[in-house]
């Protein structure tokens, strides 16, 4: 069962990709950059509310049905769901025939097998695609997040209650809905560079508030009033994260060559992943130097102290990742004049 999920996981990475990067970028390849948000934001809108509430509704079954029963009525419902996914999917691509199309090939292609370009063409790509993606990268490098599990975990260790953790996700989710909503709005009147720097710098400020009100926790227990400051400050940092996930997303549709787009979007992934990854591994570096206290107040306060480190960390990155975005430049109109003088054998998407 693991390995099935492993290898669902690697199957959904990749359709993820396709679709986000490429697909829509194909589709409205005429539209204009509010267009691609309007499109982006409501694609966003739809996974936020089913990450909202496809765990509710598999919490009840299992709940109502108890767990054997449960656990066949959420697979059961999974399977249906691929189905009606896959056949969406496929009427969507035999409807657009752009998206059969063969990509133009590159020198690096040529040259070289695809599982070795990613990373070259991924740092030459111009129009400071780098750091954009660094910048969005750096923001999974992070443990202040209402869906986090580590977070989520350390809250239950310091006797916040179940009611007030499911309100904490969905505060978090409804938070992203409203920070998707916004951006298309704002971006159609400010600019897209300039409401991405915006949500960018209030996802920074919030965690930073967050991480100040982390250390008046200290010695309380449950949903003290630093504590309820603390969660409400990492809801509003994702007012900030979505908003700018959309910019992301749309600044790589309208700047990302045609024939790079997979490979941009495998880079990202993969940076992406090993941020997670980082927060777990952390999570239990400082969990186990904490582990060797005798008494549970001696290790509630422990679990505190060992995991400022990690908000410490998390504050850090997201702040970094805003000063390099607000650092990196690139054309907005899509104009690189070194990159068709160097990659004159296909067009810029």
């Amino acid at each position: 069962m693991i390995v099935c999920g492993v290898v669902e996981s690697i199957g959904a990475l990749i359709s993820d990709i396709a679709i986000r990067k490429d697909w829509v970028a194909t589709i409205w390849a005429e539209g204009d950059h509010e267009e691609l948000s309007s499109m982006n934001s409501a694609m966003a809108s739809i996974d936020l509310l089913a990450e909202s509430f496809g765990p509710l509704a598999a919490g009840v079954a299992i709940h109502l049905l108890g767990a054997d029963a449960g656990f066949v009525a959420v697979a059961s419902a999974n399977v249906v769901t691929f189905a009606i996914e896959l056949r969406l999917l496929s009427a969507v691509y035999a409807e657009n025939k752009a998206l059969a199309a063969p990509k133009p090939a590159t020198h690096m292609q040529e040259s070289k097998p695809g599982f070795f370009t990613a990373w070259p063409i991924f740092i030459q790509h111009p129009s400071g695609i780098p750091l954009l993606v660094l910048s969005y990268s750096l923001l999974y490098f992070t443990v202040l997040s209402p869906h986090d599990v580590v977070l989520t975990a350390y809250l239950q260790i310091r006797g916040v209650p179940p009611a007030a953790l499911a309100a904490f996700r969905a505060a978090g989710a409804l938070a992203g809905v409203l920070g998707t909503t916004f951006f298309t709005w704002l971006s159609a009147r400010a600019g897209l560079r300039m409401v991405a720097t915006g949500h960018l710098w209030l996802q920074s400020a919030a965690v930073s508030g967050a991480t100040a009100c982390f250390y008046a926790t200290h010695g309380e227990v449950g949903l003290s009033a630093p504590m309820l400051v603390f969660l409400a400050l990492i809801v509003v940092s994702r007012f900030g994260l979505y908003g700018f996930d959309l910019a992301n997303e749309t600044l790589q549709q309208l700047h990302v060559d045609e024939a790079y787009r997979g490979s941009v979007g495998a880079v990202e992934k993969s940076l992406c992943s090993l941020g997670t990854m980082s927060a777990y591994v952390g999570a239990f570096a400082v969990s186990a130097s904490g582990s060797t206290t005798s008494s549970a107040s001696d290790k509630s306060l422990a679990s505190s102290l060992t995991f400022d480190v990690l908000v410490y960390a998390s504050a850090f990155f997201v702040g970094t990742a805003a000063l390099i975005y607000t650092a990196h430049s690139h054309d907005d109109k899509g104009n690189d004049h070194a990159y068709h003088a160097y990659h004159d054998q296909h067009s810029h998407g």
